[in-house]
């Protein structure tokens, strides 16, 4: 069951994330083959991207950007081969961020129950599929949104998802074999 949330963050936080951007975690752009990365790269690196960009965001929000991976992968809980993956979906995620919310300093100034909506819409105008669930197919960016707010926020649970959106729910539990991708667009509105 899904649950909306208040979206808190700390300055213990804000404190964090500019203690561990120092060093080549403070780069716009970290080269996968550069030394640096000798100790998370894979002898054999198979991957066509071999540099991670994050100069398309402003930079309060790169900064929180840079952090969730920096962290992760400092803490082994991502790999280096997963973060390249995710060079697409930072692209994409930064033009969402300009052309929905060019005024937000931070990720967690963004509703997430309207922004994850109109990030599928965003998508789907992309040309991007979504599935059974309403869920764009490509995970790398239902990752890329739900992981940046999980890893900066304090979220404190205010409302069933069911009541306030019944008819995302009510789809969802139909199982629809394709995904009308107007409702999606339609709930916007109601927003």
């Amino acid at each position: 069951m899904s649950v909306a949330y208040q979206i808190r963050q700390t300055e213990e936080k804000r404190q964090e994330i500019t203690e561990l951007l120092n060093g080549y975690w403070a780069n716009d752009v970290w080269n996968i083959r550069d030394s640096f990365f000798d100790d998370l790269r894979p002898t054999k690196w198979s991957k066509p991207n071999k540099i991670i960009d994050f100069s398309s965001f402003n930079n309060s929000i790169k900064d929180e950007v840079k952090y969730m991976f920096a962290y992760r992968l400092k803490e082994k809980e991502i790999r280096l081969t997963s973060v390249s993956g995710y060079a697409a979906a930072l692209k994409q995620y930064a033009e969402f961020l300009d052309e929905y919310y060019p005024e937000v300093v931070s990720i967690v100034d963004i509703h997430y129950d309207k922004a994850i909506l109109q990030w599928r819409s965003f998508l789907i105008d992309k040309g991007f599929k979504v599935n059974d669930n309403c869920e764009i197919s490509s995970k790398h960016y239902e990752v890329i949104f739900n992981q940046l707010l999980s890893l900066l926020t304090c979220t404190i649970p205010v409302m069933n998802m069911k009541r306030t959106f019944g008819t995302v729910v009510k789809y969802r539990e139909q199982k629809l074999q394709k995904p009308n991708q107007t409702i999606i667009l339609i709930l916007l509105i109601f927003l």
